[in-house]
């Protein structure tokens, strides 16, 4: 499913670790919280938010190249790293 505003999305499992999540990339704010905002999505949210810690951060860049990307996320996914992208 395409939402307005979506560049890419990059889901990633680690199964023996119980961990899961996604990495996304939108052109504005306004087409993140669209999306937040979707019925499916808060239905999916809701269904599953007893099953563990949920973290969300958001940054901006204007480099789109996805090993830059998935660096920065990399940075914040990482267990017990509670900084953001942008942040260290």
């Amino acid at each position: 499913m395409q939402h307005r505003g979506e560049v890419g999305l990059w889901l990633w499992a680690e199964p023996l670790r119980e961990r899961l999540g996604s990495v996304s990339v939108w052109r504005d704010d306004a087409g993140i919280r669209g999306f937040v905002g979707l019925p499916a999505h808060v239905a999916i949210m809701r269904k599953y938010r007893d099953l563990d810690v949920a973290r969300t951060t958001t940054w901006h860049t204007d480099d789109v190249d996805p090993h830059v990307i998935w660096r920065a996320a990399g940075r914040w996914l990482r267990p017990g790293d509670g900084r953001g992208p942008g942040e260290g």
